[in-house]
Formats: structure tokens, sequence, C-alpha cells
């Protein structure tokens, strides 16, 4: 697979242009945050790679064109596994964050106060 068959494949799979973008193929969409990239690099070597805060992060690299081709469909369109919470873990992540929360709060007006006053 190359490039443009592989654009073709994706939208053929109703994969949303924002979710990827692959060098050298236009896009009707922006790559948005989160988006999986492919670049083909000097040497003729392909990486993959997500966008994020509007930068670049290589994740993996490949020797073919047809191989970071066949990464890029199974990813686009296979689906993401979500896990689902017992009542327990969800209570217990609830406890965790609110007490992450306090513990914040309670830095930041410590900061406030020992800030000297100009």
């Amino acid at each position: 697979m190359n490039t443009e068959q592989l654009v073709a494949a994706l939208r053929s799979a109703g994969v949303d242009e924002g979710a990827y973008r692959i060098d050298g193929q236009p896009s009707a969409k922006p790559m948005g945050e989160g988006a999986l990239g492919l670049k083909r690099e000097s040497g003729g070597r392909w990486v993959a790679g997500g966008l994020e805060r509007g930068t670049f992060t290589p994740e993996r690299h490949f020797a073919t064109e047809d191989e970071a081709c066949q990464f890029m469909y199974e990813n686009l369109t296979t689906p993401q596994k979500t896990v689902q919470l017992s009542p327990a873990e969800y209570q217990a992540s609830l406890d965790f964050t609110a007490k992450r929360i306090a513990e914040i709060e309670r830095m930041l007006a410590e900061r406030k106060r020992d800030k000297p006053t100009p």
C-alpha cells in the first residue's frame, strides 16, 4: 500500500480527515489534537507519530512505505478498547482526584500567603 492508496482506504472506511495527516497528500481538514501523522524521512524511511499542542512527536519508524501505511490504516480503523471501571474503582478515582485537588489548592494558598507583597 502507498500513501495515495492509504488515503483512499481511510476515506472509504469513513475515517475523519482531521484524525490524520499523510505527508504529500492533500486534506480537506486541519490536523486536530491527538491526530496521527505519517511523514517521509530522509533516506526513504517513514515515521508515524502524534500531534499534541501543535508539535509532531515521532512514535514509530518504518523501513518501507507499505509498512507505515499498514500501521496507519490499522490504527485509524480499529476500534479502541475502553475500560469499564467497577463502582469501587470509580469511587476510588473520584476520591483520589478530590484529594489531589485539595493538595494543590493548599499548596497554591501557601504560595500566595508566603509571597512577599511589593
